[in-house]
């Protein structure tokens, strides 16, 4: 083959690639993926890649390319099927998959909120209460007020927590991004009608908003993550504008404070006092792998902060790295724990 007719031949290699790239990522965004999913929308296109290379590049005979495509197929069923009747809520997205199941345990029956499989919320039916010793620590920090007060909760879940606030005599604002999480906590966990759910990004509510709060309870995970540009020194100076005198910020953290894995701790830490937060640690009682740590803070402008302790910044953005094993392991427990019963 001549270096001319190379050339030809992967430049057309190239530009179909390109032109399918486009077509695709267009199609999937806009379409596919709001449509049908994300699982069905990836194992049909490798379905379709897959058949695509048994006929052009004839890979195997007719007969013999017959039980990959099955295999195929079944996988697809497999995954867009669900034998288990408890789910009562399912909604798939750009965002990943939203769905709520109800489960019989050796006690008693209780309901979850999984973002893509992964759990949120979980309620015990009977009580209408959460399962999560965060919350329980909650409520023993945050004490029935007076005379109303505002709240602001930063992640809406299930709205266990946001109700429990309410419960308190606070007028509450909750943020969640995905309007789907919201749909579910109204429709399945019982969430207070006269809390005032806002569908955006917390940095976004938080840069705009011009409201006094009396307490702010960042409750941000996703699952072992936490979205860092929430949790800045910059984002932290505005939050620190937004409350009022006296007024107290929670934020809900994993269970790792101590060296090697609390090293995003830490800088969590330095990052708050860098903000003129003075932080009160509260560990839960079940050990680092199997429980949060609640970072309760009121505003102290005399707290000492060390200029040479690293500090999470939106332009020096330090936190996800030094949290990634942290991460890790809680992912790992976390999978422990639900899916081997352990």
């Amino acid at each position: 083959m001549s270096a001319e007719t190379a050339g030809l031949i992967s430049g057309k290699v190239y530009a179909i690639s390109t032109v399918g790239g486009i077509v695709s990522t267009l199609l999937c965004g806009f379409f596919l993926i709001p449509s049908l999913g994300l699982k069905i929308t990836l194992l049909a296109f490798a379905i379709l890649l897959f058949i695509t290379a048994v006929l052009v590049l004839k890979i195997f005979k007719a007969n013999s390319a017959i039980p990959f495509i099955l295999v195929l197929l079944f996988s697809l069923k497999t995954m867009i099927g669900n034998d288990n009747g408890s789910v009562i809520y399912y909604k798939h997205g750009i965002m990943g998959e939203i769905g709520v199941a109800e489960y019989l345990t050796e006690k008693e029956p209780i309901r979850q909120l999984l973002i893509n499989n992964i759990v949120q919320t979980e309620m015990i039916i009977r009580t209408k209460r959460s399962t999560s010793d965060y919350i329980k620590s909650i409520d023993s920090i945050v004490p029935s007020q007076t005379q109303t007060s505002n709240a602001l909760v930063l992640g809406l879940g299930g709205g266990s927590l946001s109700n429990l606030i309410e419960e308190k005599n606070y007028k509450v604002d909750a943020v969640e991004f995905d309007p789907r999480i919201t749909e579910a906590a109204q429709k399945h966990f019982n969430l207070s009608s006269t809390i005032n759910c806002f569908n955006e990004d917390a940095r976004s509510y938080i840069n705009h908003c011009n409201k006094k709060y009396d307490l702010i309870i960042f409750d941000l995970f996703k699952g072992e993550e936490q979205p860092v540009h929430t949790i800045t020194a910059e984002c932290f100076q505005k939050v620190s504008s937004l409350l009022a005198v006296n007024g107290r910020m929670i934020i809900n953290w994993h269970g790792y404070v101590d060296a090697p894995l609390g090293k995003g701790t830490q800088i969590l830490l330095n990052t708050l006092h860098h903000s003129k937060f003075n932080v009160n640690l509260i560990k839960g009682k079940g050990g680092e792998d199997h429980s949060n740590t609640l970072l309760v803070c009121n505003t102290d402008p005399n707290i000492y902060s060390n200029d040479n302790e690293l500090v999470n910044t939106d332009n020096k953005p330090v936190l996800e790295l030094a949290n990634a094993k942290a991460n890790l392991r809680w992912r790992l427990n976390y999978l422990r724990y639900y899916q081997q019963g352990k």
